[in-house]
């Protein structure tokens, strides 16, 4: 189990980076802990969406590169696919909402893409669409 995560001082030292480097939100990083080799290449706020960041920093990194919303990762991927995968909770509904918000399912990304991914994506996507 890992602590829980002190979200004002995430928040404080995402801050800090975006001050130091905004240009770090569009860069995509070539990782390799706890992802496959696909997914290696990842972008801030695909990153926070798959590792469970605090909802405070994922909104954050949002709202300093909307457009990233719209931008796949290594694997093929948008940052709604993680919050909407397996390790969906309550807690990612907010920015799971956001990012549909800022890039909701079209013919690139179909609806059906995302509620494949199961039923708490389903709950949020269609609650969403509908509001």
């Amino acid at each position: 189990l890992t602590p829980p995560v002190d979200e004002s001082r995430a928040l404080a030292a995402c801050e800090l980076l975006l001050d130091a480097y905004p240009a770090a939100l569009d860069e995509e990083r070539d990782i390799s802990i706890g992802v496959t080799r696909g997914e290696r290449k990842m972008a801030p706020l695909h990153l926070a969406a798959k590792f469970d960041a605090p909802t405070p920093l994922l909104l954050r990194l949002l709202e300093a590169a909307p457009h990233m919303a719209a931008r796949k990762d290594g694997a093929g991927r948008f940052p709604a696919h993680y919050l909407a995968g397996s390790y969906a909770t309550d807690h990612t509904a907010p920015a799971l909402a956001a990012l549909l918000e800022h890039h909701p399912p079209n013919e690139e990304w179909p609806l059906r893409d995302l509620l494949r991914l199961g039923a708490c994506a389903e709950i949020y996507t269609l609650a969403r669409l509908q509001a």
